[in-house]
């Protein structure tokens, strides 16, 4: 059959159930929570998967079978794979995701793995709504433009050359949001491009962010 009409094929089931999906079940004030990992899976042991796909490098000998390597946005209500890109080892998540469609009127879910600021740009500008949610790195660096609360502000950071360097068309800042919650008695931190502090308040979101596990269990890791 080819690749391309199993794509389509995947596409068109996947945007339906999606849609089945966003009408059935309570997402994050009328957005879909969904989330965005990736995964390596084992692959038969032939000469030509080793050739294409490669094998993940250990300390001292390389993974007995050749592998892939997968992204995947899922949603984290029902564990449906909305769009999946897969490549060779050599291929790493961020790459991959970039070639993923972001869905409208959604949040999306991330780990810091997916830090950056022209993926995050490009992910909120794909379709109506999309936005996406992750926990702030430790070392982020930013500086406030409004502060909404004590633990709430709205923030721009710096792009870095080699951001701009690969995409020309980024400006000299891009901005988001920084919030901060109590949790388990631990302060958290996350940056979002969810702006409207009113609409979405500090500890709603952030208690969002633990659906993210979600995906987790999609892929039967535990």
């Amino acid at each position: 059959m080819g690749l391309e009409p199993l794509q389509a094929f995947f596409s068109t089931l996947s945007q339906t159930w999606s849609k089945e999906s966003q009408q059935q079940y309570s997402g994050f004030q009328s957005l879909s929570v969904c989330a965005v990992d990736g995964i390596v899976w084992s692959m038969p042991h032939t000469k030509e998967n080793f050739n294409r796909f490669g094998s993940s490098k250990g300390k001292t000998v390389p993974a007995p079978n050749p592998q892939m390597r997968a992204t995947c946005l899922v949603n984290a209500n029902t564990h449906e794979i909305i769009d999946a890109k897969l490549g060779s080892m050599d291929q790493g998540e961020l790459t991959l995701a970039n070639q993923l469609k972001a869905p409208p009127q959604s949040i999306t879910l991330f780990d810091r793995a997916y830090f950056s600021g022209d993926f995050l740009i490009n992910w909120h500008s794909q379709t109506q709504d999309s936005h996406w949610l992750m926990q702030a790195k430790d070392n982020l660096r930013y500086e406030v433009i409004k502060q909404h609360s004590k633990h709430d502000a709205h923030i721009r950071m710096s792009v870095s050359p080699r951001a701009k360097k690969l995409n020309p068309l980024l400006g000299e800042y891009w901005e988001a949001r920084l919030i901060d919650i109590e949790h388990l008695g631990k302060t958290r931190r996350y940056i979002t491009s969810l702006m409207d502090s009113k609409a979405y308040p500090p500890k709603e979101v952030g208690m969002l962010y633990i659906q993210r596990w979600e995906i987790e269990i999609c892929y039967r890791k535990n």
